[in-house]
């Protein structure tokens, strides 16, 4: 099992991770247009933000973004940085960006090099990387014992490293190092946890959460399209056929 002193936190790495993620969707069923790329220098919303809103903010961003709705993984969508600063001034509740992006929990005692990759409401799932450890915490997700067979957590008690304000939170939230993070994400949609039903929208396949039938019929479609060998798959043929599958079936959904 990973260990914390093992890892540490790169940059590009981190960019690489997050961008192969990003082109993995757009294999799987994410528009290819809608990807943004952040131009040399920076997010201008961003690099030239005002200094007293960045002050306030206590952090800065780096890094690509995507579209505002766009899902990071099923019900739950990226934070649109570069839209977000956009919108800040200095009389702006900054606190209510950092709930949204950090979670209730723990935004109060977030340190400065942590950054927060969903915007979610109340007991969604938060993405937190930590830009100075090198790590990904994941927190109120369904997924436990599922995710560690793709990529085993960092196992450290945060009560042994972090400050005492943080522990308990980190200590609920499961941690890896980013780059195997973002293959956990990846093998749920390869399993067919996360099921795209739309070029932006997926579902969990959460116990009694959808319709009886539904999961089954979706991942049946997925598979007599090829999945998961993305080489084979046909995405635009196998979406088209959910969204008809649904609006059959489904209607209400």
């Amino acid at each position: 099992m990973p260990e914390l002193e093992d890892v540490s936190y790169s940059e590009a790495a981190c960019v690489a991770a997050v961008g192969g993620y990003y082109e993995f969707l757009t294999k799987t069923y994410l528009d290819e247009s809608e990807v943004i790329y952040p131009p040399k220098g920076g997010w201008p919303s961003i690099a030239q933000a005002d200094p007293e809103v960045l002050a306030r903010f206590g952090k800065t961003d780096k890094g690509r973004g995507l579209d505002d709705g766009i899902q990071a993984m099923a019900d739950c969508p990226f934070a649109d940085w570069s839209a977000i600063f956009t919108n800040l001034t200095p009389q702006s509740k900054v606190e209510s960006c950092r709930i949204v992006t950090e979670g209730y929990a723990f935004y109060e005692v977030a340190p400065p090099h942590v950054v927060g990759l969903t915007a979610s409401h109340r007991d969604a799932s938060i993405i937190i990387i930590d830009t100075e450890l090198g790590i990904a915490h994941w927190d109120n997700h369904p997924y436990r014992n599922k995710e560690s067979e793709i990529r085993e957590p960092i196992t450290d008690d945060p009560y042994d490293w972090a400050p005492e304000e943080e522990a308990e939170w980190r200590a609920e939230a499961e941690a890896w190092e980013i780059t195997d993070f973002f293959e956990v994400l990846k093998g749920l949609y390869l399993e067919l946890h996360f099921i795209p039903v739309s070029n932006k929208e997926g579902l969990e396949d959460i116990e009694n959460f959808h319709p009886q039938g539904l999961i089954p019929m979706l991942r049946q479609i997925y598979h007599e399209h090829g999945w998961p060998n993305l080489a084979a798959y046909r995405k635009e043929d196998c979406l088209r056929a959910v969204r008809e599958a649904m609006e059959a079936n489904y209607p209400d959904n």
